[in-house]
């Protein structure tokens, strides 16, 4: 059985000697059977980490800028659900949202929409931070070139949409009279892993009200520890 290199010393005479962690031996008493002399200084650093990660009861990245909402978010699991809980909640998640938008240094919304800039399909520098923002939209660009923009008014959009989305009456009698499923629906909690993969795998797309995309989720929270809280 080989030792590993932080198991094994030198001895003066040139030859080494395994300490042996079964045997209970120790560095004193080694250098001792051996007749070696003082012992060398040993600059490893014992892992302090080990002590504390027993008082955790999830690892917590605290080096990301959201290491503190989701340590508030997972001791709200535990409260008693209340309109008084669901405040603090709201709280957490706008004071997150803040938080992201500063570390992202998004610039502050403006009233007028600027047009979007144009990105150049032979230059490489453009296209790489494109591909790495939206890579579905640089392989358009570069199969299909530059798309021209919809040419239909913005308030015929707005119109069509607003009609369309109207409240609507139904006859809802139909949801009530539905046989109950049989199986249990899952409800396991969402891994950090999981949810860390789906992100990866999530394609930039249009931002909300927040403005925030997949990209800047992907920057601040890469291991999805807050948004698996």
């Amino acid at each position: 059985m080989h030792s590993t290199p932080s198991e094994r010393i030198s001895t003066s005479d040139g030859q080494t000697t395994a300490l042996g962690h079964a045997h209970g031996a120790t560095l004193e008493t080694v250098l001792d059977c051996t007749g070696a002399g003082p012992a060398v200084a040993d600059n490893t650093k014992p892992d302090e980490s080990a002590a504390d990660s027993t008082e955790l009861v999830e690892p917590l990245d605290t080096g990301s800028v959201l290491s503190e909402h989701t340590r508030n978010l997972r001791r709200l699991l535990g409260e008693t659900t209340s309109d008084a809980a669901w405040a603090t909640f709201t709280a957490i998640l706008e004071e997150a949202l803040e938080v992201v938008t500063r570390a992202v240094k998004l610039p502050a919304a403006s009233s007028g929409r600027r047009p979007r800039r144009e990105v150049n399909p032979n230059c490489p520098q453009q296209i790489q931070a494109l591909y790495r923002r939206n890579r579905r939209r640089a392989v358009r660009l570069i199969v299909e070139g530059s798309s021209s923009q919809c040419p239909i008014p913005l308030e015929k959009i707005e119109a069509h949409f607003m009609d369309t989305w109207a409240p609507k009456e139904a006859d809802t009698s139909l949801l009530t009279s539905r046989v109950p499923a049989t199986a249990e629906m899952p409800m396991a909690s969402f891994t950090e892993e999981e949810v860390a993969a789906r992100l990866r795998r999530c394609e930039s797309t249009a931002p909300g009200g927040d403005r925030l995309t997949y990209h800047h989720w992907k920057t601040v929270d890469p291991d999805a520890c807050f948004l698996t809280a």
